[in-house]
């Protein structure tokens, strides 16, 4: 059964940090190399970014580099998938005597996931609009996890999303 593909677009940007702690020569993220080893490198669980919500523990990952250069000669494609984990959650749990309100934790931990595609000849990314995740600030990890991994290749420049608005929207 064929499933629609919902997105939002967003335009990829550079932006340069300005941190008394970094040093003043650090190399800055220029061209499509360094932001694909951004990329790439994010999708090691190195990078992982943990969030403590008020009645949850998450885990937010990306995982799966695919580079689509063999496949799609003309434009330079790749994709990512971001995923939150659940690692523990507060609710009502049934036990043998009753239910009881608590904390729950399962190993491995469920997830919900989305795919990021990323045209590189345009500078967009594509977002899958999915139902659960597209209603959390899955940006604001995306970008953490990004900013960590250009922190610890040197950089002094990290990875932004912008919206690009649809025709006759203004932001």
């Amino acid at each position: 059964m064929r499933r629609k593909f919902n997105f939002d677009l967003f335009r990829l940007n550079i932006v340069d940090i300005e941190d008394l702690f970094l040093e003043e020569r650090s190399p800055l993220i220029r061209g499509d190399a360094d932001i694909l080893r951004a990329i790439e490198g994010a999708c090691s669980s190195e990078f992982d970014n943990e969030q403590e919500a008020r009645n949850a523990k998450y885990k937010w990952s990306l995982r799966y580099f695919n580079d689509y250069s063999s496949t799609c000669q003309s434009r330079r494609m790749i994709s990512v998938v971001l995923a939150r984990s659940v690692l523990e959650k507060d609710g009502l749990i049934v036990t043998e005597d009753g239910i009881s309100a608590g904390s729950s934790a399962s190993y491995p931990p469920l997830a919900s996931t989305m795919m990021l595609f990323f045209d590189m000849n345009r500078h967009l990314v594509a977002a899958e609009h999915s139902g659960e995740l597209s209603q959390v600030s899955w940006k604001d990890h995306l970008e953490k996890i990004l900013d960590d991994v250009s922190l610890s290749q040197g950089k002094a420049s990290t990875i932004r999303l912008e919206p690009v608005p649809e025709k006759h929207e203004i932001i």
